[in-house]
């Protein structure tokens, strides 16, 4: 296994870690019945038992957590014409494929690493709000999905800028 994998795999282990005992730490704390979804100006608009918000949130990164594996382990058998990367062909070359494959696929588990960090981090702000008297998410949201596009667009630049080089 590489560094960069072990080091991917880490961040993916400390988000979820952290997300599991932030929200053990928040939920016996919580109302009842939480806001659990909120129009664009952060005012709760739906609803639901705590337990509901516990199973969608164990639902939800579970899900995510399979696609993007599931996606790396996709790469290494998906033809090389379904896969869009600059110069395709010198990438791609038997000689190269396979360590090409697992680049992108280390840049695939980023990005949902990067997806379950910032559902972490609004799932947080979910479970603060909801410890307030009159719930109101403010501009945390925006906030988070900026820093969200932000990282992603990063990770897809390098990846980007790393194979239009060849050598």
């Amino acid at each position: 296994m590489n560094r960069r994998l072990i080091l991917i795999l880490g961040l993916w282990a400390v988000v979820v870690l952290g997300a599991a005992a932030d929200l053990a730490w928040h939920y016996p704390r919580l109302p009842a019945s939480m806001a659990v979804h909120f129009d664009a100006a952060g005012v709760p608009d739906r609803w639901s038992p705590k337990s509901e918000f516990l199973a969608t949130w164990i639902l939800m990164t579970l899900l995510l957590g399979g696609l993007f594996a599931g996606l790396r382990v996709l790469l290494r058998f998906l033809p090389a014409d379904y896969i869009n990367m600059p110069r395709r062909e010198y990438w791609l070359a038997p000689e190269r494929a396979a360590s090409t494959r697992a680049e992108v696929g280390d840049v695939v588990l980023a990005l949902g690493g990067v997806i379950l960090a910032s559902i972490w981090a609004l799932n947080h702000v979910i479970l603060r709000t909801n410890l307030k008297e009159n719930p109101e998410l403010g501009l945390w949201p925006w906030v988070i999905m900026a820093m969200t596009l932000v990282a992603m667009a990063g990770l897809l630049l390098a990846m980007t800028r790393r194979f239009f080089r060849s050598p």
